[in-house]
């Protein structure tokens, strides 16, 4: 679930980056605006934790002998 999650975060963030570059206001693209640039790295930085989430709850699924991870499977 936390892995297809991220990969739509990646392709939202793919389709706000082309609009923002396209879009203009006060004759400036949306992405020379400070905000919009703050905003564009919470959301990378919010599908990089939800992948590196998915990835290591996956890898503690996999290995023998590991303490339960039911926790880490809720966060994802």
């Amino acid at each position: 679930m936390g892995s297809s999650g991220a990969g739509m975060m990646k392709k939202l963030i793919e389709m706000t980056a082309e609009y923002a570059c396209t879009r203009k206001q006060f004759n400036k693209r949306l992405s020379e605006f400070g905000m919009i640039q703050e905003k564009f790295a919470m959301m990378a930085m919010n599908a990089y934790v939800m992948e590196s989430m998915a990835y290591l709850t996956a890898g503690m699924m996999d290995r023998p002998g590991v303490p339960d991870c039911s926790l880490e499977a809720a966060i994802v």
